[in-house]
């Protein structure tokens, strides 16, 4: 938890020294889709590297993860507001912790008029013994609905990390 907590406190301070550079409230939405595409590779390659574990792996686990992070980063920072992506996460820890496969957990946020739902599908345990569910993500940003399923898998810390 104490690595993953320093991973999230690391790309803060990268957003906020990159909108710090730019400043606050004269971003443009060129600097804030490179502010998330940044922030996103920093969080994405360091719990890749995390992930994998050990040995040459975690350099793969390192280049993947930012280049999936970065991706992500970038069409979140394009789409979704801060409010937006806490309550998405909110509901989504809720979901992966708290529901029984097949209930919903749906979030919005009436500032931005986006909203979503995240609903577990199935709950099993990976071939090294850690607790996975598969789970699908509706989010809806002005009026566009996309569905997509992920995997995530808690670590020996308890934390949700997708695979």
């Amino acid at each position: 938890m104490k690595r993953i907590t320093r991973t999230l406190l690391a790309a803060g301070a990268a957003c906020a020294l990159l909108q710090g550079c730019t400043g606050i409230g004269t971003i443009s939405r060129e600097d804030k889709l490179a502010h998330g595409a940044i922030a996103g590779a920093i969080v994405g390659g360091a719990l890749g590297y995390e992930v994998i574990g050990s040995g040459s792996g975690q350099l793969v686990g390192l280049v993947v993860g930012a280049a999936v992070g970065s991706g992500a980063g970038y069409v979140l920072a394009d789409r979704l507001t801060q409010l937006d992506l806490r309550t998405m996460n909110k509901s989504t820890y809720e979901g992966l912790t708290e529901r029984p496969t097949g209930e919903t957990v749906a979030w919005n946020n009436p500032d931005s008029g986006n909203s979503g739902e995240i609903t577990p599908l199935r709950t099993f345990l990976s071939n090294d013994g850690k607790l996975c569910r598969d789970y699908r993500r509706t989010v809806n940003v002005a009026g566009e609905v996309q569905h997509t399923t992920h995997t995530a898998c808690r670590n020996g810390r308890g934390d949700w990390l997708h695979v």
